[in-house]
């Protein structure tokens, strides 16, 4: 994924709203009910949820990497 300045600029202030953040799923629950956020807030529900209730399969994952990493040095 190619991001320019202000991509990398609304995610630096993405993430600082999120760490301030002291009611999150509060929070993301008013953005659900905004018209104009309700499907920001639907995919940082998504996000939120699955960060704190799914494990990661971290052998998984590096075999995964390994694999589509194979097509880089081509």
């Amino acid at each position: 994924m190619r991001l320019n300045s202000e991509k990398i600029e609304l995610l630096n202030k993405l993430e600082e709203w999120i760490a301030g953040r002291e009611h999150l799923q509060a929070d993301i629950a008013a953005m659900k009910r905004i018209t104009e956020t309700s499907k920001l807030a639907i995919r940082l529900q998504d996000i939120n949820n699955y960060l704190q209730f799914e494990s990661i399969d971290y052998k998984k994952l590096s075999d995964k990497f390994k694999e589509h990493s194979t097509f880089f040095g081509n």
